[in-house]
């Protein structure tokens, strides 16, 4: 398995793509958010990427009112997204993911799930046109489990799955990574890791909330996973980061 991290999207792209790259990670996941996004140089970033070696997964914004009721400012959305694929085309990335949006402003739950299923059908065509394969993030409630998502991606075949572990121990009466790759298996092909208590997306350090690791790395064995994961720890110190990798490492070492 392929350990990565995701830039600090306030930085330069190009100084976190090498520092990602000189603490030994395999990849990065690159992650583009408005207004950050715009001030980014394709062009020099392929440079970098060239330059280290580094392999990279696309990360879009899980903030743009896609679901919004207004097909307006859905549309004006779809834009934005569509300078993400151009952007991580010229990158030759081939693989990027999208969230479902919580953001369905004063919608029923049918109408929060046809509004995303439409969002991620558009997508989904474009990234295809561009040779780039989708994938859809598990987030928070009401797309945290697999019965939601056989339903989110009724028809979507090609669409792929992205398990986020740390969302799948929120508000829940168990972690639900098993039960993701009990439904998709094989459909799964990126995962993100962060500890958490339960209760709040916290983004910790692995080891320091109520995660069982040794358990999650032994599912992803039992399910033949052997792809990428993203360590997506939110710290002002970097050795956070650091020793997650490490303790990842130790478990995958010692299995």
């Amino acid at each position: 398995m392929k350990i990565g991290a995701v830039n600090d999207f306030r930085n330069d792209l190009c100084d976190e793509i090498r520092r990602i790259s000189a603490e030994g990670f395999d990849f990065v996941d690159l992650t583009l958010e408005p207004l950050f996004s715009h001030a980014v140089d394709a062009a020099s970033v392929k440079e970098v990427v060239d330059e280290t070696g580094i392999e990279v997964i696309g990360h879009t914004s899980p903030f743009l009112p896609v679901i919004f009721p207004l097909k307006k400012i859905r549309d004006v959305s779809i834009e934005e997204f569509v300078k993400y694929i151009d952007f991580f085309k010229a990158l030759e990335v081939d693989l990027m993911n999208v969230h479902p949006s919580l953001n369905g402003t004063l919608m029923d739950e049918d109408s929060v799930f046809k509004y995303n299923k439409e969002f991620i059908t558009k997508i989904n065509q474009i990234c295809r046109d561009k040779g780039i394969t989708l994938m859809v993030e598990s987030v928070l409630a009401p797309f945290n489990t697999p019965e939601s998502f056989e339903r989110l991606l009724e028809g979507l075949d090609d669409v792929m799955v992205h398990v986020d572990v740390g969302h799948c121990n929120i508000n829940t009466p168990k972690n639900l990574t098993e039960d993701f790759f009990k439904t998709f298996g094989d459909r799964i092909v990126h995962v993100h890791f962060s500890d958490n208590t339960g209760h709040r997306d916290s983004h910790l350090p692995l080891g320091t909330g109520n995660i069982d690791w040794k358990k999650i790395v032994s599912i992803l064995r039992k399910y033949n996973y052997d792809s990428t994961i993203t360590l997506e720890v939110f710290s002002q110190d970097r050795e956070y980061l650091l020793l997650s990798k490490r303790f990842l490492e130790n478990i995958l070492n010692s299995e």
